[in-house]
Formats: C-alpha cells, sequence, structure tokens
C-alpha cells in the first residue's frame, strides 16, 4: 500500500525502478548483435534498369555513379533540428541540401550470379550468431532499395 505522504510521482518512479531492477534475462548466453568483415566482398552487380540513366553502378561508388543515384533517386526530407523544431531554416541561413537518396529496388537489379550465394551465406550466418534460427531456413533478407548517405548526413531513425 502506498504512504500517503509522499508524492505519487516518487512512488512510481521507486515501482517502475523495482520492477527494472528485478528484469532477469531469459538467455544472456545469445549475442544481440554480431559483426564480421568479408576479406574480399562481391560486387552485387547494381544496375539501373528503369528511370532517368540506365547502366551499371562500380564499387565503391565514383562521383559519376553518384550523381546517377541522385539522378534516379528521391532525396530524403532533412532532419528536422531538434533544438529549434524546425526544419534547419532560419532567417539568413542556407537550409541544407538533401544528402541522403534513396532508390527502390524496382528500379535496379542485382546481376553479379555471385551475389546470391554471398548474400544466403551471410544471411544464414546472422542468423546463426543470433541464436535465432537453428535450422538456417527462417530467416531471410529482402531487396527493397538502395541508400547513399553522403558524407555528414543526419539521420533520422527509420519507423521500417
Amino acid at each position: 500500500m502506498s504512504d500517503l505522504s509522499k508524492p505519487a510521482a516518487l512512488d512510481l518512479r521507486e515501482g517502475l525502478l523495482e520492477c527494472l531492477s528485478n528484469i532477469e534475462p531469459s538467455d544472456t548466453s545469445k549475442p544481440f548483435a554480431i559483426s564480421s568483415a568479408l576479406l574480399n566482398p562481391i560486387n552485387p552487380g547494381i544496375v539501373f534498369t528503369d528511370g532517368p540513366i540506365l547502366g551499371s553502378i562500380g564499387l565503391p561508388l565514383s562521383d559519376r555513379d553518384a550523381e546517377v543515384i541522385r539522378a534516379a533517386g528521391t532525396p530524403l526530407p532533412v532532419p528536422t533540428n531538434v533544438k529549434s523544431g524546425m526544419n534547419n531554416a532560419e532567417p539568413g541561413i542556407t537550409p541544407p541540401k538533401p544528402n541522403i537518396w534513396e532508390v527502390p529496388a524496382s528500379m535496379f537489379a542485382l546481376r553479379n550470379p555471385a551475389w546470391d550465394g554471398l548474400l544466403k551465406w551471410i544471411v544464414k550466418n546472422v542468423a546463426k550468431g543470433l541464436g535465432v534460427d537453428a535450422m538456417g531456413n527462417a530467416v531471410s533478407a529482402q531487396l527493397s532499395k538502395v541508400s547513399m548517405v553522403e558524407e555528414g548526413a543526419m539521420v533520422e531513425p527509420s519507423r521500417e
């Protein structure tokens, strides 16, 4: 029972702290993140098949290929300035240009046949490393878009 001499907010804080302090992870032996480096990563063979400019995109990305992505892509909105709540537009200050571009999967294809094998290997090893799929069959990857994030870009949390 609550002590009437304490403010309700204090009771709530103490109760919440007690609840959070008693949480025990169900299995601490499983990681929540993994990483690894590929010594010789395979180029996926990005080819634009629809849009203003058709053709291959090389990796690492050249200035020319970055222009192709900008021409084919949609710029993401410039993140909202957290302090002012405005879209970084203040009198006398030039608002920043978009610096994150996205191209939907419907506009390009991945043509390197070796890419599928590498992607399957990555998905299988990530699932196994995270302990989320013992058989290696229930986790998959789906191509939805290609994103180009330019130097100095500010990214807001995704809702996807």
